[in-house]
């Protein structure tokens, strides 16, 4: 048997060589109101919208009475067959249903698919933002539909989704895409004050900047302020190697 290995001081991380009562507590920058909230904005890529409005739905096939029909029906006693109305956004012609779009906003999602969310978020656009992220902030598994869209509730969503192995990806997916504009959001709750979203920001950070986001971190916090920057420079700093 090989005799056991001793590490002298000098093959020791500063960390560990330092005594824990020498080692100085870092200081808990509280910053409140850093940054306003960012409301939701689309940005579609290049085909995206196009693809989205194509989405498969397995039940779009045209009722036996007809489209507008069933519009009719359903929309004149909408309480009644409120569970139809999503359904007929997303599937019936877009001209017959366009001047419903107001009611987007009072209209519950929730167990709705996927793919009838992206049909109705590309066919609606703006008017759909705002209830596309309220099915994801109740739904994770429907949070991908907000692929195209930023601010700043959408990056909690998706910061959620970081701490999920299932729903990993797509967070992930979310941030390649949206860094510019969500590193500011968390940046500026990392040093506000309410704890529960300190330390919700703080851990997607610290995931983040392991995956290749680290100078887009890094110099959004220099844009907030020395004292921001040295924050983050200290709660982020590169894991020692093995």
């Amino acid at each position: 048997m090989s005799e056991p290995h001793y590490f002298g001081t000098g093959e020791l991380s500063e960390f560990l060589r330092m005594p824990p009562w020498e080692r100085a507590v870092p200081r808990t920058v509280v910053l409140p109101g850093l940054r306003p909230p960012a409301p939701p904005a689309l940005h579609w890529t290049d085909g995206e919208q196009a693809r989205w409005e194509r989405a498969w739905m397995h039940d779009d096939e045209e009722p036996g009475d007809g489209w507008q029909a069933e519009i009719d029906r359903v929309f004149a006693a909408r309480e009644a067959h409120g569970e139809q109305v999503p359904w007929l956004l997303a599937a019936a012609p877009f001209e017959l249903v366009e001047p419903y779009g107001h009611v987007l906003n009072s209209i519950d999602f929730g167990g709705r698919g996927l793919s009838t969310l992206r049909r109705v978020l590309a066919r609606f656009g703006d008017k759909a933002v705002t209830v596309m992220v309220r099915a994801a902030q109740r739904d994770p598994d429907n949070a991908s539909v907000l692929l195209p869209v930023d601010g700043t509730a959408a990056t909690f969503v998706m910061a959620r989704l970081l701490r999920g192995y299932r729903t990993q990806r797509d967070g992930l997916a979310w941030f390649a895409r949206h860094i510019g504009t969500a590193a500011p959001d968390l940046v500026a709750a990392a040093v506000d004050a309410p704890q529960r979203q300190r330390t919700l920001a703080w851990t997607t950070l610290d995931t983040l900047s392991r995956v290749g986001h680290r100078e887009a971190i890094h110099c959004t916090a220099a844009e907030f302020g020395a004292d921001v920057l040295a924050a983050v420079e200290t709660r982020l700093r590169p894991r020692q190697s093995a």
